[in-house]
């Protein structure tokens, strides 16, 4: 998924908030001056911070549903369906 970013105010600073594996950066654009008084208008430059996160981006998923289904769904369903034994004493004992 390409990212464009959200660009907000920070104190005196245009300010682009992106995430990079699952969490948020902040990085400076620049200053909030007569030029730059609306986010539209710093969009050249976070789109050059974020050109080469979506350079090497890819797909967020390949497989198929096949591969899913072998892969994922159905172990899960083998460890809900079929916990592993739990211990009979449970916490009482150790004491």
């Amino acid at each position: 998924m390409l990212q464009r970013g959200n660009i907000c105010k920070r104190g005196k600073w245009w300010v682009v908030r992106y995430r990079v594996n699952g969490k948020r950066v902040v990085e400076r654009l620049g200053l909030i001056d007569d030029q730059h008084r609306n986010p539209s208008s710093m969009r050249t430059q976070a789109d050059k911070i974020l050109s080469p996160l979506n350079a090497g981006m890819a797909p967020e998923s390949v497989d198929s549903v096949s591969q899913f289904v072998e892969g994922v769904f159905l172990p899960y369903c083998d460890e809900v369906i079929n916990p592993p034994p739990r211990r009979a004493t449970g916490t009482s004992g150790r004491w």
